[in-house]
């Protein structure tokens, strides 16, 4: 569920930024900006098991 809001939202912003930011001075950091929520939203979705291993807390 993570996965999948954050590649929406990069997609999102990407959409965003080509539309209505081209002629910005922050056009190249809100790329990369949605281009790492699209990449960190393609890891959770993909790879669920993982991530949830990777923050599951230690209990004991």
């Amino acid at each position: 569920m993570l996965g999948s809001s954050m590649l929406h939202l990069g997609i999102v912003i990407l959409i965003f930024n080509f539309v209505t930011l081209r002629d910005s001075q922050f056009h190249i950091l809100i790329f990369w900006t949605g281009t790492l929520f699209v990449t960190a939203g393609n890891i959770f979705s993909f790879y669920p098991e993982r991530m949830n291993s990777l923050f599951k807390k230690n209990t004991k």
